[in-house]
């Protein structure tokens, strides 16, 4: 990353530090605490996660950290989603359910239509780890269809499937909030090799995708929850913004 491009970057973390935080995380503290462990500790996830570490260690500024917080967060909506359904599975057997699509969701995320991609990953890799094909079925159902503006959506085989889709697609837009500024944005910059040129030339065009995203949230969680953090993400990107037209005389015409 160039010299220019860090002190933005450092721009960027302090102006997310000063930010507000996403009421998600106040109203849900003990489910998140409980997911973060389960994702710690939980024996199959664990194997899942060592199965493709290597695979997300390098993965367009969306490895390990972007599908820790992903699978985490869909854990903690899918749960929410499930109990309200009055749904008979245990906590324990949904959190590895959504963190399991969560962990997997951009394997493919370096090729084109990776949602795809992933999907077809996922359903070559899981058979060796899960017996239940219902949930195989689920988990490759979600992973195709979390991508943003896709023009395709392929029908759930259950209703399970259903909401299990929509608990990742917002968990993971959930990241297109103060996560974008405060590292995904960055990871993805050192891997590609984008010059501050390119960046600031493409700012306001990505301010205006944040701002297209906040009304696709799917579940009711998501609904309530989501467009806060793309207000918080907007924000940020607009102060950004001001301090890089004011400190690098850019952005002037």
């Amino acid at each position: 990353m160039d010299l220019v491009l860090e002190e933005i970057r450092k721009m960027a973390v302090e102006i997310v530090k000063e930010s507000k935080q996403p009421s998600f995380y106040n109203d849900y503290k003990e489910l998140i605490k409980r997911s973060e462990k389960f994702f710690k500790t939980d024996p199959f996830v664990g194997k899942v996660k060592n199965d493709v570490f290597e695979i997300l260690e390098y993965n367009l500024g969306h490895g390990i950290g972007h599908a820790k917080k992903v699978a985490v967060e869909a854990g903690v909506i899918y749960v929410a989603e499930m109990k309200k359904a009055k749904t008979p599975k245990s906590e324990d057997y949904l959190l590895a359910i959504a963190q399991t699509a969560g962990i997997l969701h951009d394997i493919c995320r370096k090729q084109k239509d990776h949602a795809e991609k992933g999907a077809q990953y996922a359903d070559n890799y899981l058979p060796y780890v899960l017996k239940d094909n219902k949930n195989i079925e689920a988990i490759v159902h979600a992973i195709s269809n979390h991508e943003a503006f896709c023009s395709h959506y392929n029908e759930p085989p259950s209703f399970e499937a259903s909401v299990l889709s929509d608990c990742l697609y917002d968990s993971d837009k959930f990241r297109w909030g103060p996560d974008n500024f405060s590292f995904m944005l960055w990871a993805m910059i050192e891997q590609t090799d984008i010059t501050a040129a390119q960046f600031l030339s493409g700012y306001k065009r990505g301010l205006n995708a944040l701002r297209e995203i906040r009304n696709t949230f799917r579940t009711p969680t998501g609904k309530k929850y989501g467009p806060e953090f793309i207000d918080i993400g907007i924000d940020i990107g607009n102060r950004l913004y001001d301090r890089i037209s004011n400190e690098f005389n850019i952005f002037s015409s």
